[in-house]
C-alpha cells in the first residue's frame, strides 16, 4: 500500500512539474513582448503628454506676466524676447494628436484579450 501512495505521489508531482513547465516556463512569447511594447509606449506617451502640457501652461503664463507688463508703447523692433518661438496653439495641436493616439491605444490595450 505504501508503495501505491508514493507511486501516486511522484506521479502527481511529475505532472504538476510539466505542467508548469509548459505553461510558461519556455520564455517570453510574441503576444508577450508586443503587450510589452504596447505598455511602455503607453507609459513613455503619457511622460510626454504630461511634460507638453506643463510646457503649454507656463507659456501661456509668460504670455499672461508679459501682457500685464507690457508698455504702451510699440515692442522694439528686433527684441527676440517680445513674442516666444513656439505658440500654445503649436502646442494644443501636437497635445490634441498625442493625446488622442493614446486614448485609443489605451482603450485597445485594456479590451485587448491577451491581457485578460
Amino acid at each position: 500500500m505504501l508503495c501505491l501512495r508514493s507511486r501516486t505521489s511522484v506521479l502527481l508531482l511529475s505532472i504538476a512539474a510539466l505542467a508548469l513547465v509548459g505553461c510558461g516556463g519556455a520564455g517570453t512569447t510574441k503576444v508577450d513582448k508586443a503587450l510589452d511594447a504596447e505598455w511602455a509606449w503607453l507609459q513613455e506617451s503619457k511622460q510626454s503628454l504630461d511634460a507638453l502640457r506643463a510646457e503649454r501652461a507656463a507659456l501661456l503664463l509668460k504670455l499672461e506676466e508679459m501682457a500685464e507688463t507690457e508698455d504702451a508703447s510699440e515692442p522694439v523692433e528686433g527684441d527676440v524676447a517680445a513674442e516666444p518661438a513656439v505658440g500654445p496653439e503649436d502646442l494644443d495641436s501636437e497635445i490634441y494628436d498625442l493625446s488622442d493616439e493614446f486614448g485609443q491605444r489605451l482603450v485597445g490595450f485594456i479590451n485587448d484579450p491577451a491581457n485578460a
